[in-house]
């Protein structure tokens, strides 16, 4: 499966420079990085997705979702 979503991701970034300002894109490269266990890359892509469109709901649930798995309360609560 990992070698599944390393395409996935390289993939998505190939996307991500056709479209740049395109706040989904980096809203499923976090969603890979987070189900590969890579939380530091997922945090920085959800908050890069949530600079490109604030008022995405999926972005701002799915990184409020990411904080409180790792047990970051304050902080999931911030993006709620």
């Amino acid at each position: 499966m990992k070698k599944r979503t390393t395409r996935s991701v390289a993939r998505i970034r190939l996307a991500a420079r056709a479209l740049p300002n395109d706040g989904d894109v980096g809203l499923y490269i976090a969603a890979v990085q987070r189900r590969q266990g890579h939380w530091a890359e997922a945090i920085a892509a959800y908050k890069h997705a949530e600079a490109i469109d604030p008022r995405n709901q999926i972005t701002l649930y799915d990184a409020s979702q990411t904080y409180f798995g790792l047990r970051d309360w304050a902080a999931g609560f911030a993006w709620t």
